[in-house]
């Protein structure tokens, strides 16, 4: 892994490929996805600069429009994390958490959330992965604000509030969980469903019982007038409210903090 800040101006010096680029947009829930194929040329760094959990995070420079990109690609030699299934279930994911957030913003336009793009890459024959996640690089600070068991940051109000509203606009059916990025420009989220194919981070019921015993309702849950979980205790007290904190480091993805992104 390469720690130094990523030097995008040696992007010409990075490999090219001519790589088909798939889109997947929702307009409503449990309806087919929108998908969208291109054809790009792109250049990719030869070692990433950050891993996680599950994924490498390699820099990458989109020729058609000099645009600065992540791609991800997951750690393990399992011939089974590297089959198209898997790479859509992380694609579906992410289109499904954007919509929901545009809902939520329609709601509280002075806290908007946005999901960046995620788009599933398929590499040619000679490049060094067959399939790639891609996503737009978000500069600043990351924070991991809650994950998809039970851990919440204590600045995690306005997160939380927003799986709670996932959860509460589905009618139950799902909740978006593992919120984390940069302020309000979000990536890598976790589905927990009884429905679909969200991953292997996906629990299903357990997933969502788990979230609201320990979550406690707060201003925006009370604005938005969300219905309340039989899990949750009956008398929360409430948490306080959230403020964001000044993303003033313009360092990238690729800072310490990204570990836990992937």
């Amino acid at each position: 892994i390469d720690k130094r800040p990523i030097d995008w101006d040696a992007s010409p010096s990075w490999k090219v490929m001519h790589v088909e680029l798939v889109s997947y947009t929702f307009t409503r829930l449990w309806k087919e996805p929108k998908v969208q194929a291109t054809q790009r040329v792109m250049r990719l760094a030869a070692e990433p600069f950050a891993r996680g959990g599950m994924r490498y995070a390699f820099a990458m420079v989109d020729e058609t429009n000099r645009s600065k990109l992540v791609a991800k690609v997951y750690a393990f030699k399992d011939p089974e994390f590297q089959q198209l299934p898997v790479f859509e279930g992380d694609m579906l994911t992410q289109a499904y958490a954007k919509y929901l957030a545009d809902e939520w913003s329609r709601r509280l336009p002075d806290m908007p959330m946005q999901f960046v793009q995620a788009q599933l890459l398929k590499c040619p024959e000679d490049a060094p992965f067959t399939l790639m996640a891609v996503e737009p690089y978000i500069p600043g600070n990351y924070e991991k604000q809650t994950n998809n068991a039970s851990y919440v940051n204590q600045n995690s109000e306005v997160a939380q509030a927003f799986s709670h509203f996932t959860w509460h606009f589905t009618g139950g059916e799902l909740m978006v969980t593992d919120i984390q990025g940069v302020r309000a420009t979000l990536t890598d989220p976790q589905i927990h469903s009884e429905k679909g194919t969200f991953g292997r981070g996906n629990f299903g019921k357990k997933g969502m019982d788990d979230f609201f015993f320990q979550h406690q309702c707060g201003p925006r849950c009370k604005e938005l007038n969300l219905k309340q979980s039989h899990v949750q205790m009956s008398k929360c007290p409430t948490i306080p409210e959230w403020r964001p904190t000044d993303g003033s480091n313009d360092s990238g993805s690729d800072s310490d903090s990204s570990s836990d992104l992937f």
